[in-house]
């Protein structure tokens, strides 16, 4: 992190009442984390240059994470608020925004991805794709949604027949690069 150093001390114990602490180089108590986590992993996030915190969470949502983004001109790190509402974020290459996946239920026959970006530490979600193929609903399909005044709006939707649908991860992936822009004007 540019010749900064930190300790990073995680706590298993349930005595404790954080789970995590990030000392500076002189020992000076950083940042404190009160949630539990089962384990973290230093990444560059952001692609900013600087090393993050992903905090992972044992639940019953794959892939909920928590960040905490180095903030440079303070020298410390900020929790990225709600990004607990986004499992497993991956970033768009060359882009600023994220996107996620999340089962939706009917053994991940439904499944929902949201595009989001972040602001000041804070997510903000600007599309939706929603897969339905479990049989019961009225139409199944890819429904693909923009969000307007807080809204979801539907812009699309792909017919398909109930089922799973083996190609959703390429699918929500190639969908998102290359459309995310739209989303974001």
């Amino acid at each position: 992190m540019n010749n900064l150093k930190f300790v990073i001390k995680q706590f298993k114990e349930e005595n404790f009442d954080f789970s995590l602490i990030i000392l500076n180089g002189k020992f000076d108590t950083i940042y404190k984390h009160n949630d539990f986590i089962n384990e973290y992993k230093i990444s560059d996030f952001n692609n900013d240059g600087f090393q993050d915190i992903v905090l992972d969470y044992i639940t019953n949502v794959p892939g909920i994470v928590d960040v905490l983004l180095f903030d440079l001109p303070n020298g410390k790190f900020q929790i990225i608020e709600e990004l607990g509402n986004y499992a497993s974020p991956i970033k768009i290459k060359n882009s600023e925004c994220y996107y996620s996946y999340e089962r939706a239920g009917c053994a991940d026959y439904n499944w929902e991805s949201d595009l989001f970006y972040l602001s000041d530490y804070k997510c903000v979600k600007v599309g939706n794709i929603s897969g339905k193929g479990c049989g019961y609903e009225k139409r199944n399909g890819i429904f693909i949604s923009k969000i307007v005044n807080n809204e979801e709006v539907e812009i699309n939707w792909i017919k398909r027949d109930s089922g799973y649908y083996e190609d959703k991860w390429e699918f929500i992936e190639n969908y998102w690069t290359k459309n995310h822009l739209k989303f974001t004007k």
